[in-house]
């Protein structure tokens, strides 16, 4: 039985993600540069789709998979058993980290596993190993690389032109692809925009396959986009900013009333445990499931240590209040339990009075707090699959960037996430909701979030940014096949939704080189830079051609004194075409501006925007090189010329100027300018790679 036939009986439920193994090998089997990227959503398991991928090409002649994790001994510790507990005695795993590591030539000549932390150590280890052993530079690898946005894109600017213009992990990464005869590379991320913003080859993905969410997931769009009630129960539980600042200056010595400093993060405890005693009460499982909660406020260890004696003291106040039934206090869990029950459809047989018993004991026995960061003094138990095990009913961890990736926390109904960011990053917002993922639909009628209102506005951002570009997706590869039918080549352009709330980007600075530019109201798209192709001359007399039949069934429109004609976008697409397959230039990339151009004529298309308008301007003779010896990027410049009337004009629509040029600035070689100007209503901006 093959590896891949194998991991599918063991797990049966990867049977819906063999569609997408096969789109992965068979992307692989086309593209030039060998990058390919799997985009799933934040939890929706991409793990097992990438190692049910890696057992398929191993069937099918790969020697060696590497995997590389974030640098996070839990994390890498959780790949390393889910990876030997799936391969089983089958592939070996050999392990760099261990100790006295001594590797027999008879290893290598095997298929084999590497399971390495991104950190420059493990890179040392495998380069010594490859060194000893010049054989392996000529097997076949499929190098994986997990979470691909985190530590594989990063640029130092000062050193550009050099090797050290990456940074170490990222040139580690680099070098080690180089250095192969026969490597693919999978990326594998939920935000992979830094990979999108790269203007190197091996970074930028030549084709992404999108990782649809199985059907009980709970995923951003559902989660912050719907106007349901049980969405809006689950989202909309507001905490101010003063309660999370006051976070870092609590004093136990002074504050003897922490339920009242921190009403909201009371509330959430006292959620947390009636929650779990009624979707137990309400389950028909005899096994009684453990339920988590998670709390990201602040980042440092003191700040950790500090949430954690917030959460003890709000815990022991509770206790002391409950056993002496404190009118107050008994009147909040009355609320709070009357609110939760209020949502669940199944509900449990149970009143007050009997519920009472069960949350002393859930605050009492129950309840166990642990702290997760780099100290890894209080590492949580894990399963045989590396995955944390709440090995009590109630579990509550706290932590900031150890948790933040790849880390799955059991049946998770609470989030408390108070995190201040001077900026906050689209990647590392949404790799934080660890809210998101595979979610029983019963769970949901009493999962929380509680944040301020300001992250919640953040985070309906960015999941309407998330959702367009996979909508997208779909239309950029089209807009990439086409332009792949001229000379300009085949690797794929990316354009993103901008973000629009102020302190918000896609992603750090030194993730995208600052090539990151944006289509806004009004903006342009047009080649530079280029020389028209003499033996492509006749393609200009097609263009007129194709003018004139546009002529014959087009609206023409006067506005002012301005004639346009109103196309359909497919048809502003075939003049876009022809006019680029006429160009070529050395210096600039024409192939992403071409994609920019026809994505975004169907994406406004998508919008409402079906009408393209037409200008037409003939025999004109502009200069390719202006006369400080720079390309011209503006042949439509000049105070109440074609781009301010194409300005005028274009309100709704984007405009075509299709500017013809004599070929007497062109070594007598006639061409067409095509100049798109989006239209002054954008539905939204759209961000796109600046070329050099």
């Amino acid at each position: 039985m093959s590896l891949f036939e194998k991991m599918l009986k063991q797990n049966p439920h990867l049977e819906e993600n063999k569609k997408v193994v096969f789109e992965i090998e068979a992307a692989f089997n086309k593209v030039k540069n060998e990058s390919i990227l799997l985009k799933g959503y934040v939890q929706s398991g991409k793990t097992a789709t990438y190692l049910l991928t890696a057992a398929k090409m191993m069937d099918e002649g790969v020697d060696y998979l590497t995997i590389f994790t974030k640098n996070i001994n839990d994390l890498s510790e959780q790949t390393k058993k889910r990876t030997e507990n799936e391969f089983d005695e089958d592939v070996e795993i050999i392990d760099l980290d261990g100790p006295n590591v001594n590797i027999a030539r008879y290893q290598i000549k095997q298929k084999a596993i590497f399971v390495l932390k991104k950190n420059p150590t493990s890179f040392e280890k495998l380069n010594k190993l490859v060194d000893k052993f010049p054989e392996m530079q000529e097997k076949k690898w499929l190098i994986i690389d997990d979470e691909a946005d985190f530590y594989s894109v990063g640029y130092n600017k000062r050193s550009k032109g050099t090797e050290e213009y990456f940074k170490k992990i990222c040139r580690e990464l680099l070098l080690l692809r180089k250095k192969l005869t026969y490597s693919k590379y999978l990326a594998v991320t939920a935000t992979p925009v830094s990979l999108y913003f790269s203007n190197y080859w091996m970074i930028r993905p030549e084709k992404t396959i999108l990782l649809p969410a199985h059907s009980k997931y709970l995923g951003a769009e559902e989660l912050f986009l719907s106007d349901s009630s049980k969405m809006k129960r689950i989202r909309e539980n507001f905490v101010t900013d003063d309660e999370f600042r006051y976070v870092m200056n609590y004093d136990p010595r002074v504050d003897t009333d922490v339920t009242k400093s921190f009403p909201k993060l009371m509330q959430a405890l006292i959620d947390f445990v009636i929650s779990g005693i009624l979707l137990n009460k309400a389950s028909d499982e005899e096994k009684l499931k453990h339920y988590s909660m998670l709390i990201h406020i602040e980042t440092t260890k003191k700040a950790h240590a500090k949430q954690k004696d917030i959460i003890e003291a709000i815990q022991n106040m509770l206790i002391e209040k409950f056993k002496s039934q404190e009118k107050k206090f008994m009147e909040k869990l009355s609320e709070q339990f009357n609110h939760l029950l209020e949502g669940m459809d199944t509900k449990p047989d149970i009143n007050l009075e009997q519920l009472l018993p069960l949350v002393l004991k859930a605050l009492e026995d129950e309840m166990k707090i642990t702290v997760i960061n780099s100290n890894n003094k209080q590492r949580p138990s894990t399963d045989k699959y590396g995955n944390i095990k709440n090995v009590v009913p109630f579990s509550i961890y706290i932590g900031a960037y150890a948790v933040d990736r790849g880390v799955t926390f059991p049946n998770l109904i609470s989030f408390i996430f108070g995190r201040a960011s001077k900026t906050v990053n689209f990647d590392s917002s949404m790799q934080q909701l660890r809210i998101l993922g595979a979610r029983p639909k019963s769970d949901l009628a009493c999962t929380r979030i509680y944040c301020t209102e300001q992250s919640l506005e953040v985070w309906q951002m960015f999941a309407e940014i998330d959702k367009e570009f996979n909508k997208n997706l779909a239309l950029l590869d089209k807009a990439n096949k086409l332009a792949s039918k001229t000379h300009l080549g085949n690797q794929m352009s990316y354009l993103i939704p901008a973000t629009t709330i102020k302190g918000t980007r896609l992603c750090a600075a030194n993730k995208v080189e600052g090539l990151m530019n944006h289509f806004t109201s009004s903006s342009r798209i047009l080649p530079k830079g280029f020389t028209p192709l003499k033996e492509k001359a006749y393609l200009v007399d097609e263009t007129l051609q194709l003018l004139e039949e546009h002529h014959k069934n087009a609206v023409q429109k006067t506005h002012e004194k301005i004639t346009y004609w109103e196309i359909t976008t497919e048809a502003a697409q075939e003049l876009v075409l022809k006019s680029f397959e006429a160009i070529h230039s050395d210096k600039v990339n024409l192939l992403h501006i071409l994609e920019n151009s026809l994505f975004m004529l169907d994406w406004l298309k998508t919008k409402g925007r079906e009408k393209v308008l037409l200008m037409e301007r003939y025999n004109r003779k502009r200069k390719l090189i202006r006369a400080d010896g720079k390309y011209d990027d503006a042949p439509d410049s000049g105070k109440g010329g074609d781009f301010d009337q194409a300005k005028e004009i274009g309100e709704f629509y984007p405009v075509l100027m299709m500017l013809h040029q004599d070929g007497s600035e062109a070594a007598g070689v006639p061409y067409f300018w095509p100049v798109l100007v989006m239209p002054q209503e954008m539905p939204m901006n759209i961000s796109y790679v600046k070329e050099k």
